[in-house]
């Protein structure tokens, strides 16, 4: 896969299984530069790279897998990457039979009395497909 960005547009090449794909430049122009991650992923500090889940592992979040949970993965997602906000994304659910069994997951919960906030690795099948950020 290659990405290709510019200020206009952005144009993702994938030649592993679905063929080319573009986005026209007046479909999504904008005055910002964008970058997407096509099935992102997280570096842990032993090197794995991990698929990023929808879900996350939070008490400030009632259900760990809504909509409002995947803007908070996609937010910490692109500015762990250098980036202000996310633009879009979309996630699917590859049903448990198929699930990650150490997906990287957005956590922000108590432990040892003290807040933390970071990445973890844990078992998902509703995982983040494309992330764009800006």
């Amino acid at each position: 896969m290659k990405l290709l960005k510019s200020k206009l547009s952005i144009t993702i090449v994938n030649t592993l299984s679905y063929g080319l794909v573009a986005f026209s430049p007046l479909a999504i122009a904008s005055n910002v530069l964008a970058e997407g991650y096509y099935e992102p992923r997280v570096t842990f500090p032993d090197g794995s790279n991990r698929r990023v889940s929808k879900c996350v592992d939070s008490d400030k979040f009632q259900n760990p897998c809504t909509k409002n949970a995947g803007n908070k993965v996609a937010q910490e997602f692109c500015e762990d990457k250098g980036h202000g906000s996310w633009r879009k994304w979309n996630s699917t659910d590859v049903g448990w039979d198929n699930r990650q069994y150490r997906a990287a997951v957005w956590t922000d919960k108590y432990r040892d009395g003290e807040r933390w906030k970071g990445w973890t690795t844990r078992e998902s099948s509703i995982l983040m497909m494309y992330i764009e950020c800006n």
